[in-house]
């Protein structure tokens, strides 16, 4: 649990994110089961009720970062929009059940492409004996070596947090961010929850 808790606050510094233990929100319908399984993996993005993430190697927090992220809603960073500018995937050194891990998608959070981003393959992960799954373009060939480091957390993979879920000034009410711009004087938003817990929404309150 400490490995958990470090690498979490490690990765949300900053952002308006926090994990906490489910005892301390326990009316929270969705939520992340965090176990101690045969791999590390995650689901992308919240899927509803209780979520499993699984945690094989403790003793590296970037690699519980990575899965937390996963859970954030960001797949790997191989899989991002623009990565036939920067990486040339090649599918036939890679095995049929692992070209999903491979497949380009377009979440809506992602930054500019990161070679250094925690969330990026090694060149040769998930490919055939010997053989690379992609390779950095001929003019990014310097970035190659970065490809799939889990020792530190890049700028991106913190910023893409951030600009998606808001920094640390930012409010949440369950799962809706309170509404920026201001209000009429006397006038403020507050946090209802009694409707659905895991939702939650903003309500004027005062001289409206």
């Amino acid at each position: 649990m400490a490995a958990f808790e470090a690498a979490c606050s490690r990765l949300l510094e900053g952002t308006a994110l926090r994990c906490v233990p489910r005892a301390q929100a326990a009316s929270d319908r969705d939520y992340v089961l965090v176990a101690e399984g045969g791999c590390d993996c995650s689901f992308v993005g919240r899927q509803g009720g209780k979520q499993l993430l699984s945690i094989l190697i403790w003793d590296n927090p970037i690699i519980i970062s990575h899965e937390i992220k996963h859970a954030l809603g960001w797949g790997h960073e191989q899989q991002h929009p623009q990565r036939d500018r920067y990486v040339a995937v090649l599918l036939e050194n890679i095995p049929p059940g692992n070209r999903a891990d491979f497949a380009v998608f377009d979440a809506g959070n992602e930054g500019p492409y990161d070679f250094d981003s925690m969330m990026h393959y090694r060149s040769g992960d998930f490919a055939l004996p010997a053989r690379k799954a992609m390779l950095a373009r001929p003019e990014f060939q310097h970035l190659q070596s970065r490809m799939g480091q889990r020792d530190h957390l890049s700028t991106t993979d913190v910023q893409e947090i951030r600009n998606f879920y808001g920094d640390a000034s930012v409010q949440w009410c369950g799962i809706s961010r309170k509404p920026e711009g201001d209000l009429l004087p006397g006038c403020t938003w507050i946090c209802r929850l009694e409707t659905d817990p895991a939702v939650g929404a903003w309500l004027p309150q005062g001289d409206c």
